[in-house]
């Protein structure tokens, strides 16, 4: 399982969860778990409960974006994540931000998904400050405007266009294992998400003054194509951008 380092497990459930492993068949490789957040006590992440009892293969799961981005709560097949060769799958740098997706997109080629819907997972109190996500702020530096102060290396434009360009290809990668609908679907899924969030980049984070959005976009998509990590429809997507 794949937890967050802040989350823990629900003691009491863990009976349950591994009876529901025991009776999963070999085909389910992933199961993605609710999280639940005790503070606003409400889940953080539950899935649609039209589609909690479906098995999801490559092509739902892709086209519907099932997997939350949110790092805490996936179970992988131990089986079938040894097979795996991590390296030759991804190179683990700022550009992929969601190595867990990656991961069980891969898995879902040739197996299924399904979901754990009882309280498992308990999402921690939220971090302010240190780690990736605020490396550049300290307890004498806090914010009091709406802007987030988030780590632009992680949240900025030029890391959301290059996580963009990036998970455009891998997508490209896996065309010839998903239907038309299901990869078009996709596309703007995943188009519409970084879209946004690269317009978004400054009003989250701290930016210098002589940076634009656009160069920002314009410097990602130079070292996105230096590694052939793009796509001829990500080469466009942003080319009108602001």
């Amino acid at each position: 399982m794949l937890l967050s380092d802040e989350d823990r497990i629900e003691g009491s459930e863990i009976s349950k969860f591994l009876d529901f492993l025991d009776k999963c068949p070999d085909s389910i490789k992933v199961i993605s778990c609710s999280v639940y957040n005790l503070q606003q006590e409400n889940y953080y992440f539950y899935p649609d409960i039209r589609i909690s009892h479906i098995d999801h293969n490559l092509n739902s799961s892709i086209a519907l974006n099932l997997i939350p981005t949110y790092m805490s709560g996936l179970v992988f097949s131990v089986p079938d994540i040894i097979k795996l060769n991590l390296k030759s799958l991804f190179t683990p740098t700022i550009r992929n931000a969601y190595g867990q997706i990656d991961i069980s997109r891969q898995l879902l080629i040739n197996g299924y998904l399904r979901f754990y819907v009882s309280r498992l997972v308990l999402k921690g109190v939220d971090i302010h400050e240190g780690g990736d996500g605020y490396s550049h702020r300290n307890n004498n530096n806090i914010r009091t405007d709406l802007n987030m102060d988030l780590n632009p290396l992680v949240y900025g434009p030029k890391a959301r266009a290059r996580q963009f360009y990036y998970s455009d290809k891998m997508m490209v990668n896996y065309r010839k294992h998903t239907n038309c609908i299901s990869y078009f679907m996709a596309k703007m899924n995943t188009f519409s998400f970084f879209y946004t969030m690269v317009l978004l980049s400054d009003n989250i984070t701290v930016l210098q003054n002589n940076v634009s959005i656009k160069n920002e976009v314009k410097l990602a998509l130079k070292e996105a194509k230096s590694l052939n990590e793009y796509s001829l429809f990500a080469f466009f997507s942003f080319l009108f951008i602001h």
